[in-house]
Order: C-alpha cells, then sequence, then structure tokens
C-alpha cells in the first residue's frame, strides 16, 4: 500500500478532488455496511459516517500511524479503524469503497477477486477510482508511489477478469478547484476513472 497520505484533522481540510469522491460515494451506502479500503488518515471515513449515521463502516488500513492518527481526530459512533489484511479478515460489508487506491496495490487482479469474494456481500457494490493513464501517465517523478495508472479499457478488463460487472461509469475532469465535480459519463475519458461495480453472476 502507499506511503502517500493526506493527514488532516478535520473534513474541510481535506483536498477538494478528495471530498467530491467521498461526497460521490456518500450517495450509495444509506444504512448498508461499508468498508472504507485504504481509509488512510480517516477524514473519508468519518465523512461517510456523518452522512449515514446508521451505516456500520469500517475504515482499513496497513498504516498502524495513519489508523492511530484516524482513530484520534476522526472517531465517530458506528465507525472502527482496524489494521487488516483481506486475507485474514472475517468481515463481509454491503459496499466497498476504494478510492485512489488500486493504483498502489501489486497484485491489483488477487486484490479485486478477494474483494469480491470474500469481503462483498452478494448484491453489493463496489465504489473504485483510479487515476487515468491518458491523462496523468504513471512515472516515478510525479507519482514515486504508484505503481500504475489505468486506462478505461484496461480498468474494465481487470474488473470483469476478478469477477465485476460495471454498472455506471463516472469521472473526475480535473484536481483543481471548480473542475474535479463528478460527473456520470459513457466513456470515463478524464482525469479520474471511476466506477460503480457489482459482482457478476
Amino acid at each position: 500500500m502507499s506511503k502517500e497520505r493526506l493527514m488532516v484533522t478535520r473534513w474541510s481540510g481535506a483536498a477538494e478532488n478528495h471530498q467530491r469522491r467521498y461526497e460521490w460515494a456518500a450517495k450509495y451506502i444509506q444504512d448498508r455496511s461499508v468498508l472504507d479500503m485504504g481509509c488512510g488518515c480517516g477524514y473519508g471515513t468519518a465523512y461517510l459516517a456523518d452522512q449515514s449515521p446508521f451505516s456500520n463502516i469500517t475504515g482499513v488500513d496497513v498504516d498502524q500511524t495513519a489508523l492511530d492518527f484516524a482513530a484520534k481526530y476522526h472517531a465517530r459512533p458506528g465507525v472502527e479503524y482496524e489494521k487488516s489484511s483481506l486475507l485474514h479478515s472475517k468481515s463481509s460489508f454491503d459496499v466497498i469503497v476504494c478510492l485512489e487506491t488500486l493504483e498502489h496495490v501489486e497484485d491489483d487482479l488477487g486484490f479485486l477477486s478477494v474483494l469480491r469474494r470474500k469481503r462483498l456481500n452478494p448484491g453489493g457494490l463496489l465504489l473504485l477510482s483510479v487515476p487515468n493513464e491518458q491523462y496523468a501517465p504513471c512515472n516515478i517523478f510525479d507519482y514515486p508511489f504508484h505503481i500504475r495508472h489505468y486506462t478505461p479499457a484496461g480498468l474494465q478488463g481487470i474488473l470483469s477478469d476478478a469477477g465485476f460487472d460495471v454498472y455506471k461509469w463516472y469521472g473526475q475532469f480535473g484536481s483543481e478547484p471548480g473542475r474535479c465535480d463528478v460527473i456520470a459519463v459513457d466513456q470515463p475519458n478524464c482525469l479520474s476513472i471511476m466506477a460503480v461495480c457489482r459482482r457478476a453472476g
């Protein structure tokens, strides 16, 4: 997982493009159990809890320092923060939120496959966002903690291989204020590719 961290003590301190992604995700979580995969310091997890107070939400990360920060500054009723391995966790969820995380994972297909088979309840949703290689080419200078970025076709292919159907595409066309609203698109030819996915079969 990444060492990239946005450590903020309040929602208002988060970057606007990050806020817009979590606002988009919040529309799909009402009264459901939610896994925020790669939650970092927890500001987004806490936001989801604020928007859906009857949801049970678990923020998972591999960085204990970030999780300690989350527990200190972003604690909420119904929210748990865990340092957890996908392979060893026993919980499954109605919605998995995975925003700007997949590009940090070495075995992305294996990661998505485990999410589908072991962490997502039948009928559940995966809410995913990744950088678009066509608009933000992955390189060690600009993205030192990223393993890869994705083209729309490449992302659809790996999601299909992992057992997901894309229900709807979304995207962000920029990261600067005023250009980072999440918009429904037919083809995600934009800076950040976002998708609402369902378990196939």
